[in-house]
Formats: structure tokens, sequence, C-alpha cells
């Protein structure tokens, strides 16, 4: 009769238990950690001012910015906590990676064309590009949701915070 090595035997018990702590766990303990690093950066905000929504202070972005991380935290506690339903893995088929692919180009060349065609011309290609090879939406849809897009950040950012976006080819 043979018998494993004892360093063979205790990595198959290790193996094992780490087979046994479910995904869903795994998931929970992480938003909690996470839920904890919103935490710890709100309170670290407070310390240096925050400002006001017309004059943002340097601890403005790292509040609201965390106050959504916590949000979302939260949202995803209580859907790993009370609705139970097996996950598809994230990169299932070719498909799905060929997407994320996708994704990340389109991103990269958004990057790469920002300051010389600008804001608004970026971000209307960046949304039309997106929801056309990642999100399959029909032409009539990915224009008018890439417009609204691009109409309201630069409402948001340009006419209402004040904020200097390089106009590229517009020269707004």
């Amino acid at each position: 009769m043979y018998h494993a090595p004892p360093a063979v035997g205790k990595r198959n018990d290790l193996i094992r238990v780490i087979t046994m702590v479910s995904k869903q766990a795994l998931d929970l303990k992480f938003s909690f950690v996470l839920l904890l690093a919103a935490i710890w950066v709100m309170l670290e905000s407070l310390k240096i001012s925050i400002g006001d929504l017309h004059e943002p202070g340097p601890g403005f972005l790292p509040f609201y910015g965390s106050l959504m991380m916590g949000i979302l935290t939260i949202i995803n506690i209580v859907h790993l906590a009370f609705i139970r339903r097996p996950k598809a893995p994230a990169f299932s088929s070719y498909k799905n990676m060929k997407i994320l692919t996708y994704a990340f180009i389109i991103t990269f060349m958004a990057i790469l064309f920002f300051e010389s065609l600008g804001f608004v011309i970026t971000a209307a290609l960046y949304m039309i590009f997106l929801l056309k090879a990642v999100g399959r939406v029909g032409w009539f849809k990915t224009m008018w949701v890439s417009s609204v897009i691009v109409l309201f950040s630069y409402l948001i950012f340009v006419a209402f915070l004040k904020v200097q976006l390089p106009p590229g080819l517009l020269k707004m």
C-alpha cells in the first residue's frame, strides 16, 4: 500500500479547504474590505477641505468617489447575502475575451486621441465605438445615448464645474 509523503497530503488538505470556501464567501469578504477602505478614505478626506460644489477642495473627489464606492459595495453585499444564484465565469468563452479586448483597445485609443481631437469628439467616438463593439446596440440607440452622454458630460464639467477640457478640433 502506497502512502503519499506528508507534504503532498498537507497540500491536498489545503486544496480541499480552499475549494470548500465558496466564491460567494470570498466575494463577501472582499466587499467588506472595500467598504472599510471606502469609509477610511471618506474619513481621511474629511480632514482636508472638501469645499462645495462650486469650489471643490482637494478632498472633494476622494470623498464623493469613496462615497459612491461605499454605496455600490453595500449594494453588492446585500446582493451577495440575500440573492443566491450561481454566477457564470467571467471569461466563459472566447467571445467574452474578445469583447474585453475591444473595450480595452477603444479605451486606449480614446486616451491617446483625447488631447488632439478634444473632449467632445473623443467622448462621442468613444461612446459610439463602445456601444457598437461591446454593447452590440443598434445605430439609433447608439447615436442617441452617445449624444446624451456627451451633452450631459459637457454640461457638468465645462458649464457647471468650469473644468478646462481640451477643445481639440472644435475650438469652442
